[in-house]
């Protein structure tokens, strides 16, 4: 598999999954179980880091 090819696939995770994740924030937020924004971040940087490995 060319490096061009397995270069993109990242990007296009990201814009498929983005909205989905959106939508847990919206509806987590109206059962008032919010997450504080550092633990979003926290959320974050622990699924980029799966991703990775």
């Amino acid at each position: 598999m060319p490096a061009g090819i397995t270069q993109t696939i990242d990007p296009i995770f990201i814009i498929a999954l983005a909205p989905a994740f959106a939508a847990l924030w919206v509806r987590h937020g109206r059962r008032g179980r919010d997450l504080s924004s550092p633990a979003k971040f926290a959320w974050g940087l622990l699924l980029m880091a799966a991703s990775m490995w």
